[in-house]
């Protein structure tokens, strides 16, 4: 069932936001934990990898060119946006580079 009139989020991602919110490493075994750390590392290492890419700098030049007040780092450039902005321009090198 989608969201219902009034609704911010339907019933599945509200459990779904509980659940994360009370999760924490002793609720998993080692070898979640394992997979969990390396996709997090791959992630960080691809954004990483990509953050010089030309399509990338262009991106993090839009980002941080945008009014409001620079609260949040764009990783790896040391550019200052708004903290709305930062995930879509964090983001791109990281999709970018698993092809999605």
């Amino acid at each position: 069932m989608g969201v219902l009139p009034g609704q911010l989020v339907d019933d599945n991602s509200r459990r779904l936001a509980e659940y994360t919110a009370h999760l924490n490493y002793r609720k998993l075994d080692k070898d979640t934990t394992h997979h969990a750390k390396r996709f997090l590392l791959d992630t960080f290492g691809c954004a990483l990898g990509r953050v010089g890419a030309a399509d990338c700098r262009m991106l993090h030049k839009v980002v941080a060119d945008q009014g409001g007040r620079k609260e949040a780092t764009i990783i790896g450039t040391g550019k200052r946006t708004r903290p709305p902005t930062v995930p879509h321009a964090q983001s791109t090198p990281v999709a970018n580079r698993r092809g999605m």
